[in-house]
């Protein structure tokens, strides 16, 4: 991703030390990076800002991620990435399945990697 291409990213997870591993992974790449810790502010963010991607947590305390992508105004994101938990028995493709509406271009699986982030959101952009 060339500077040109740099995005405005929200990350929605209650996972603190996922958010700051994400942030950190992201920043250095020159991404500017919003946080929520719940559904409420997510929305709030997303509602008052241009964001380029989304990144969520598909199992939160207080939203399934799945309930959470039929509630995002379409108009508002314009790529989503979900989140799921280490240990999480469902496969990455399944998870794809379920979700393929409302711009979501991949799933991965926490704790997230630098690559396979990156080619995830380099293949987005041509897709």
């Amino acid at each position: 991703m060339g500077r040109s291409n740099m995005a405005n990213i929200l990350i929605i997870d209650d996972d603190q030390k996922e958010c700051l591993s994400l942030r950190q992974l992201l920043e250095e790449k020159g991404h500017s990076i919003s946080e929520a810790n719940n559904k409420e502010l997510g929305l709030e963010i997303i509602h008052n800002n241009k964001i380029d991607y989304l990144f969520f947590n598909i199992n939160m305390p207080d939203v399934n991620g799945f309930g959470f992508l039929t509630e995002l105004p379409e108009s508002l994101v314009s790529k989503s990435i979900i989140l799921t938990p280490e240990g999480s028995i469902a496969p990455l493709e399944f998870v794809m399945q379920l979700a393929n509406c409302k711009g979501t271009v991949g799933a991965l699986k926490k704790p997230v990697k630098l690559e396979p982030l990156l080619k995830l959101m380099e293949h987005s952009l041509t897709a």
